[in-house]
This record gives C-alpha cells, structure tokens and sequence, in this order.
C-alpha cells in the first residue's frame, strides 16, 4: 500500500515507523524536516509539501496538533487537498475540534473527497485502555479498505458496544508493545 503522514509528532512518528515496519510505502512531509531524518533513513520517501504526499498515495494521514494548524496543512496553498484524489482516502488523527472537523469534511465533500475522523483519545488515559484511535462507523466502508494500514498499527476491532455505536465510533485497539 502506499501511504503518507503529514505531521511527525511523538505519536505520528511511532505510527509512521510502524507503517514502514510493515512494509508499506510510506511518504512522509513535516514542518521540520529533522523530524522525518529517521523514517528517511530507514526509507520512507520524504515530499516537501502536503500535497505532494497526497498525490503519490492512496491513504494519508495527517496528525495537525490544532484547528489553525490543521487548516494550513490540509487546506492552504500546498494543503493535502489540493493534491489528494478523490480515489484516495485522508485519515485526520491530530487534535482538532469537532467544529474544524466538521468543517474540513464539508470541504473535503465539496470536493469529491474522502475523509475519516480518527480522533487520537488522551494519551495517557488510553494507554490504560489499550485504544488509542477512535473512527466514525458511517466510514465503515472505508475503514475496510484502510484495514491494511490498521493491521500494521495493531488490533483492529469493531467495538460490540451498542453506546459506542450510538455515537458513531469504531475503537482501534493497539496491543501493549505498540508504543514501548
């Protein structure tokens, strides 16, 4: 599969390696290029902007760590929308609100467009848990075609849980050597 990530956080970082450890094709950008030295190294393709990953992929996921950062990465002048096709699929992880959410998949709508909602929970509280990923179950669909990706993160689980259901969510598990 080929895969990019905009956005080398901590956590990002982690989800990258296990991507490349997986044996996908990974293309990666980040605001600091020192951030993506080490997936490089170890052969992730790097792109010089967003929309240059988006337009070698078929899944991108990005990791914005606020609403002002996140509009910038997808949507300004080299966003991920400007290159992204509309048979490939964006996975937004990053910390956004629900109102930026919402914004981004009407745009991304407008544009023929796919895009999923995968909200990273707290840290620290789901590490607890041992689930990290939240996704929106009206993207069940594709979530099956982004389910290679998800197997090299860890556990893929649909939750049997009828509240969780209620509010539209699919919990990715991820077994306790996945950030160690």
């Amino acid at each position: 599969m080929n895969i990019g990530f905009v956005g080398l956080g901590t956590v990002g970082q982690l989800m990258a390696e296990r991507i490349l450890a997986a044996g996908h094709h990974l293309v990666i950008h980040d605001r600091m290029l020192a951030s993506a030295e080490n997936l490089v190294a170890r052969g992730a393709v790097f792109a010089e902007t967003p929309a240059c990953v988006a337009w070698e992929v078929d899944i991108i996921l990005s990791m914005p760590d606020n609403d002002a950062t996140a509009r910038e990465m997808i949507l300004g002048k080299d966003g991920i929308v400007t290159g992204l096709s509309r048979q490939a699929i964006h996975v937004c992880c990053g910390a956004i609100s629900e109102e930026q959410s919402c914004f981004l998949q009407e745009h991304h709508a407008q544009r023929g467009q796919t895009y999923v909602v995968a909200t990273i929970l707290d840290e620290a509280v789901a590490m607890g848990k041992g689930k990290l990923l939240t996704f929106d179950i009206r993207a069940y669909d594709i979530l099956l075609r982004i389910q290679p990706m998800l197997e090299c993160l860890g556990t893929f689980n649909v939750s049997k849980d009828d509240q969780l259901r209620q509010v539209g969510c699919l919990v990715r598990e991820f077994d306790s050597t996945d950030f160690a």
